[in-house]
């Protein structure tokens, strides 16, 4: 059975330092109310520190953060697709991963 420290999160990063607010699935265990931890890592090895639940570091920067709805998975994987679907909605359970145009076919009278 999976304890809550291996569970990820989908968070809505409010400001980063680029200025731009990012969606990402992060070990629940970094989380602290609306704040959450991030590691000077990237690339692999910030994939990795996501993925095996690194334990935070004083050197790590506090982000804040915002929740979405039914939005903690135990499975890396699942959270880490319902952070890319969290991108364009913010119903993480909606069945309809994305919109569709229902393209209307046109019938003539010509023969």
């Amino acid at each position: 059975m999976s304890s809550a420290s291996e569970s990820w999160t989908v968070v809505k990063f409010l400001k980063t330092d680029d200025n731009e607010e990012s969606v990402e699935a992060v070990p629940t265990s970094w989380i602290v109310d609306d704040e959450c931890l991030w590691p000077p890592l990237s690339g692999n090895n910030l994939k990795n520190a996501i993925k095996k639940h690194a334990t935070p570091a004083s050197n790590w920067r506090v982000y804040n953060i915002a929740h979405f709805e039914d939005n903690i998975y135990r499975n890396y994987a699942i959270a880490r697709l319902k952070s890319m679907k969290a991108e364009h909605t913010s119903d993480l359970n909606s069945d309809i991963d994305e919109k569709r145009r229902r393209i209307q076919k046109v019938f003539s009278d010509d023969h």
